[in-house]
């Protein structure tokens, strides 16, 4: 029996670099990763992004992960935040705002269509106010996401 698989039959992929990185797509949707080194602090959220078009999925693979998500129209509001469990498939329903923060040596599966894109993405920024209470909130999920705000 061979053992090595056929190029034809099958597409094996991989990405180890830092960022967001496209591990295949085919038609409609796309399979990405991101990554965060070990020197890399926890996303400092100052935004979030809404898909008008589709929805947009994430499975934690490695490491600490938290999913904020929003309501509102133009800008987020009343946000939540989801510790994410390893190998869990969270589905961001289309047009929900969200934000994916990331830990050290964290690394993210995403799902999305192939066609999503910063035209048909909005970016909202978040108000001060936002920013303080997510920053308090996320301290009482992981204690030791603060440290990494010291000042």
């Amino acid at each position: 029996m061979d053992m090595t698989p056929d190029n034809a039959f099958i597409e094996i992929c991989e990405s180890k670099k830092i960022g967001y990185n496209i591990l295949t797509q085919f038609q409609s949707w796309r399979v990405a990763v991101i990554n965060n080194g070990e020197e890399l602090i926890p996303d400092p959220v100052i935004e979030m992004q809404k898909h008008d078009l589709t929805d947009e999925a994430f499975i934690l693979i490695k490491g600490k992960c938290v999913l904020a998500i929003a309501d509102g129209e133009d800008a987020p509001e009343n946000i939540t935040l989801i510790r994410m469990e390893s190998q869990k498939l969270y589905n961001v329903k289309r047009s929900v705002w969200h934000a994916c923060i990331r830990f050290p040596d964290s690394a993210v599966i995403v799902v999305e269509n192939s066609e999503t894109s910063l035209s048909n993405s909005p970016v909202a920024p978040l108000t001060t106010q936002q920013v303080i209470e997510l920053r308090e909130n996320l301290s009482t999920l992981n204690e030791t996401y603060m440290r990494y705000f010291e000042e």
